[in-house]
């Protein structure tokens, strides 16, 4: 299936990385699909049973892109974008929709009346840059009014909501009847004295809750594998 001059290299667990020198994006396009369409057709066996395996590719074409780094930025969109619109697939980021290219990107709510803990973590996320391999936008509100007053919502995007207890439950029930939550993610910044309200953010589906005083780089953590869950 491969030929002399293209090249495949492992990049991360389960990813990998495929050159095909000279070919245009929908030249190389047809060559994985091809693959795709062979690999897919392939039974495998495991004891009694039988199965078939099948994967997406994200393309990106390096006359578009100025580095290695945004090259493989693009072919990673084009690649979150295939899984989320029904997997076994290739999608081209040439061709890819701007709705679509703004979707694969992940918008970070802060929502803290605390000005110091607020410029903490606008200034760690903004410099991070990304929650779980997915580039993020940072926008802050300090308080609530401000938060339910402002039109950030669009249904193609994906949210990470990082809400202060003192401020914020209680608003839970009011957004999920006002946005289809499943886009957004909830994770809730509280105090010890405030263990009632943590449970009660749970019950409202919170997706996860973490005590203050808190590390901002555990915090990162603890928002990529929130995102993993529900976004990918």
């Amino acid at each position: 299936m491969k030929t002399s001059g293209e090249t495949i290299s492992r990049y991360g667990g389960e990813e990998f990385v495929v050159i095909f020198p000279g070919a245009s994006a929908q030249e190389a396009d047809a060559r994985v699909e091809e693959w795709r369409n062979r690999f897919s057709s392939i039974t495998f066996t495991s004891g009694d049973e039988q199965f078939h395996v099948h994967f997406s590719a994200g393309i990106a074409q390096i006359s578009e892109a100025p580095g290695g780094e945004s090259i493989l930025e693009q072919a990673d969109k084009a690649l979150y974008h295939a899984k989320r619109t029904g997997r076994n697939r290739t999608v081209s980021h040439p061709h890819m929709p701007a709705s679509a290219l703004d979707a694969e990107m992940i918008t970070l709510l802060i929502v803290e009346n605390d000005p110091s803990v607020r410029q903490q973590l606008e200034d760690f996320f903004s410099t991070r840059s990304f929650i779980s391999d997915k580039p993020v936008r940072v926008i802050t509100f300090h308080t609530r009014q401000q938060f339910l007053e402002e039109d950030w919502y669009h249904p193609e995007e994906d949210y990470v909501l990082l809400l202060a207890s003192s401020i914020g439950i209680d608003t839970l029930p009011f957004l999920k009847t006002k946005y289809d939550f499943r886009n957004v993610a909830v994770m809730i910044m509280t105090g010890e004295e405030e263990t009632e309200r943590v449970e009660e953010a749970l019950r409202e589906e919170a997706e996860d809750y973490l005590l203050k005083p808190f590390r901002v780089e555990d915090l990162g953590e603890r928002l990529d594998g929130v995102a993993d869950r529900m976004f990918i």
